[in-house]
């Protein structure tokens, strides 16, 4: 305690006077994705253990440039250079690649370059083309490339088909769907704004070359009873003191089934709340108690009432909770007289009315169901009974009974993330974490005689 305090001190010293720091420890976080095995884009993996990506989209001039000439010699060709992508030459001219020779590592442009640039001038990589596969509908959208288009990603399009100049930047804000061909994907997405006119079913568009990463589906760790309720982050920023830039998060979400409990990846920001989780008993140990005592017994979480026969413990959910869930667990009691479990999801200062979870007489076991249905800041747990009464209480599971009004429990996760950014060293990006929202006993648990460099933990 001492530890979180200092550092609640600290932070507290550097933040403006008006502000309070209050310290919340977490459980370890979850990195289900450390070694980045889906796709990247526009980038590369750097590193072995953690490894981050990092952009790859930009080269050097190797030679002169000359002007009237079509020719772009560089140090080295990047793998996602395609013909008819979209090159710039030190951010002046745009040029439209006719053919790439990796045999003497020079592009060809389908125009001549227009002045003179000296070697080691910067040449970045705009855009790869896609194509248009049927008639766009308004802002909606159907493109065809080698790679998915994801949310956050810009999409060039021509105002004019015969002027490359006429070029207007378009930004992903919805994906409908993906399919893939033989060798591409199919993307249907929505724009900021509505397609021109002039853009029919097989015109050339670009995709914007910036570094992007997306993700398998991934199973969440096999032990996610302890898991419970989470926070999906990723660690990202600039490099060399360079300003930041936008980037954007998607998640998308699966059932027990493999089902999608998400029709389509959305776009999140970091520290996005997943909460359709199973919540350890454990769990309930680490919460605040106000009245009462609160203790584990035999794989259940044990709420023990005061003189009074109350019990209360409560736990600050930040960032707040937000959907529709249905949790229940198996409740017990030890004592003379019926025992009440309650329970309320707190929103701010707003009135939020005590919900009646279980009503257990003695001696017997039967089930509380605890209903999220909002957005909620707080939760408390409250007993009602005789003096030193318990109640037993097991694990939270997530149950629907067939409503399809309550989520399912998120058993698997797939994820991807676009950063607008160009040069190696301008910015790096890694896996995603899940930061689960409470302590359990999996945190303090360890092994007999486990190992360490000082020399052997014994009890």
């Amino acid at each position: 305690m001492d530890i979180i305090r200092q550092s609640e001190d600290i932070i507290q010293a550097a933040a403006p006077s008006w502000t309070t720091i209050h310290v919340v420890p977490r459980s370890v976080p979850i990195t289900p994705d450390k070694n980045l095995r889906g796709v990247v884009r526009y980038g590369e993996r750097v590193g072995t253990f953690l490894p981050n990506i990092s952009p790859e989209n930009s080269m050097k001039t190797s030679q002169d440039l000359q002007p009237t000439l079509p020719d772009i010699p560089v140090a080295r060709l990047l793998s996602d250079l395609v013909q008819n992508a979209l090159v710039s030459i030190n951010g002046q001219e745009i040029h439209q690649v006719f053919d790439i020779n990796r045999d003497i590592s020079t592009i060809q442009s389908v125009s001549d370059v227009q002045r003179f640039y000296p070697a080691g001038t910067p040449v970045e990589l705009v855009g790869t083309p896609l194509r248009v596969v049927g008639q766009p509908i308004g802002a909606l959208i159907t493109l065809r490339g080698k790679y998915r288009v994801q949310l956050g990603d810009t999409i060039i399009i021509r105002t004019d088909e015969n002027l490359l100049l006429s070029s207007m930047e378009y930004k992903v804000v919805a994906l409908q769907g993906w399919a893939s061909t033989t060798s591409e994907w199919d993307s249907v997405v929505v724009l900021d704004q509505n397609v021109p006119s002039v853009t029919k079913d097989e015109s050339m568009v670009w995709l914007k070359a910036h570094p992007a990463y997306i993700s398998n589906v991934i199973r969440i760790a096999s032990s996610s009873v302890y898991t419970g309720p989470f926070v999906v982050d990723y660690v990202s920023g600039s490099m060399n003191e360079l300003p930041d830039q936008p980037e954007q998060l998607m998640l998308q979400r699966f059932g027990i089934l493999n089902e999608p409990l998400d029709p389509y990846p959305v776009a999140i920001e970091k520290n996005h709340p997943v909460i359709n989780m199973p919540i350890h008993h454990s769990a309930f140990r680490f919460f605040k108690v106000h009245h009462g005592s609160v203790f584990i017994r035999k794989q259940r979480i044990v709420l023990k009432a005061d003189s009074d026969g109350k019990c209360l413990i409560w736990m600050p959910l930040e960032p707040a909770w937000s959907g529709k869930v249905n949790w229940r667990s198996r409740v017990s009691c030890v004592a003379p007289s019926t025992v009440t479990l309650q329970y309320r999801f707190e929103n701010g200062e707003e009135s939020v009315t005590t919900s009646l979870a279980a009503s257990v007489a003695p001696g017997t076991t039967t089930s509380a169901d605890f209903l999220l249905n909002g957005e909620s800041t707080l939760l408390k747990i409250m007993i009602q009974g005789s003096p030193n009464a318990e109640l037993e209480m097991s694990d939270w599971d997530v149950v629907t009974d067939g409503d399809a009004t309550y989520e399912n429990q998120t058993n698997s996760i797939l994820y991807g993330y676009v950063a607008e950014r160009y040069g190696k060293t301008s910015w790096q990006g890694g896996s995603v974490m899940l930061k689960p929202y409470f302590r359990n006993v999996d945190d303090i648990r360890f092994e007999l005689g486990q190992k360490f460099n000082s020399g052997k933990i014994m009890i």
